[in-house]
């Protein structure tokens, strides 16, 4: 979509942040299942350049410091006011580091929040930044909660309401600040024995993520509502079935030349996967 001649409104953002949802994929996938080296950018050139590669150009999908990023560069050249904003995802860790980069837009003195990058339930618009309990979005519901000053942005999954991430409105994050957290994200994640393996995209259907572990390399494909999340496919267990649903549920084209975390696996095992439960 061009971004010449668009007006910086409300229907603008929206269909911006929609487009985005259904066609750029979420994808942790360079930290952990594949030969990824992480680095410190030393200015925003570098790394929107970077990202700019990595998310458009070789189609390889991004975390939150690649699309949020872009997003935010996008939105400032139409002529949004934009402000960083940093969360603490909860879902899978109540004890994680805040290291989420989200986005605050302002219309008519109006805050909005805006983020293109959560994997696991995401928003398909953005949403006034106020509390708000009733949120519907096709076939996503969400919430914003706010107390003592901290807002919680809550998705519902499987007929349950749980907690995605936290984050003040009033801290303001820097450019630079992106860049140490990114370095500092993706070097505790490549650290770790274990990492969790993510990608996701909204369709017509559903939100679609693939998820699954590094170390028992157990990983789905399953389609998520509101109400349910329902399995697509199981038994990702060789490199070249790996690459093959990266391509064809989020158009994700794996470079042969990338040691995947399955790389030297031939065999198939179809056992089920271990992985406990769906978060």
């Amino acid at each position: 979509m061009p971004l010449k001649g668009l007006n910086p409104d409300l229907s603008t953002l929206k269909a911006l942040h929609r487009a985005h949802a259904f066609n750029i994929p979420f994808s942790s996938l360079d930290v952990i299942a594949w030969d990824y080296e992480p680095r410190l950018f030393v200015n925003d050139d570098e790394h929107l350049s970077y990202s700019n590669d990595k998310v458009i150009t070789q189609a390889l999908g991004g975390s939150c410091y690649d699309t949020n990023i872009l997003f935010m560069r996008a939105l400032k050249e139409i002529g949004f006011e934009v402000h960083l904003m940093q969360g603490r995802v909860v879902l899978m860790n109540p004890e994680a580091a805040k290291s989420h980069v989200i986005l605050k837009v302002v219309i008519d003195n109006t805050p909005y929040l805006v983020d293109v990058s959560l994997g696991i339930a995401g928003l398909i618009e953005p949403i006034k930044l106020e509390v708000n309990d009733d949120i519907q979005q096709d076939y996503m519901k969400y919430q914003l909660e706010k107390n003592n000053g901290i807002y919680s942005f809550n998705a519902m999954m499987q007929g349950q309401w749980k907690t995605c991430y936290t984050f003040l409105e009033s801290e303001d994050v820097k450019m630079m600040d992106v860049h140490f957290i990114s370095y500092a994200r993706t070097e505790q994640e490549r650290s770790k024995e274990k990492g969790t393996i993510m990608a996701s995209i909204f369709t017509s259907d559903g939100l679609v993520v693939l998820l699954g572990d590094s170390l028992t390399k157990d990983l789905m494909v399953f389609s998520r509502t509101a109400s349910e999340d329902k399995v697509l496919k199981l038994n990702i267990n060789t490199d070249a079935k790996f690459k093959n649903v990266c391509d064809e549920y989020f158009g994700i084209k794996v470079p042969n030349s990338k040691q995947t975390i399955f790389d030297g696996i031939e065999s198939s095992n179809d056992s089920q996967p271990l992985l406990a439960q769906v978060v």
